[in-house]
């Protein structure tokens, strides 16, 4: 799967919110870094540690979204959930700093020869409440329930 991050490059975004809050967040090929400006949460994780990004909000507001990150193991991270796209941009749909790290997220799972390799591919793709885990497996997603 190519990407944006497959030569070195990374992006960066800095969220200055009111009285010290904010954060940067730093994301690259290997994983991220995400540090808060009042010193309270410094996560530098390797997407190879990750089993799962679990975005809350996503799909019901327009900004301010968190992340919970789990292991290889689909268990929390013991990290604090990780607040991105804090700031809302012009009405629309803030996905400025989610979108870069689901993508690099996916293609660290995927791998380089994505799609081309999707009938060869075993991954894991993570977890949800009703069917436990999923994975997609020589072209198949496979679940509790489907397959």
């Amino acid at each position: 799967m190519k990407t944006y991050f497959d030569n070195g490059a990374a992006m960066e975004f800095s969220n200055k919110g009111p009285q010290g809050a904010g954060y940067t967040v730093r994301i690259a090929k290997e994983g991220f870094s995400y540090k808060s400006l009042n010193g309270k949460v410094d996560a530098d994780v390797k997407f190879a540690e990750i089993g799962a990004l679990d975005l809350t909000d996503y799909c019901s507001q327009n900004s301010g979204y968190k992340v919970r990150l789990c292991d290889l193991n689909m268990r929390d991270m013991s990290l604090p959930e990780l607040n991105i796209d804090t700031i809302p941009c012009d009405d629309a749909h803030n996905i400025r700093e989610s979108k870069p790290l689901l993508i690099a997220f996916a293609a660290s799972k995927l791998g380089a020869e994505f799609p081309n390799n999707l009938f060869s591919l075993d991954a894991e793709l993570g977890e949800t409440p009703g069917e436990q885990r999923l994975r997609l497996s020589y072209g198949v997603i496979i679940g509790a329930s489907i397959r």
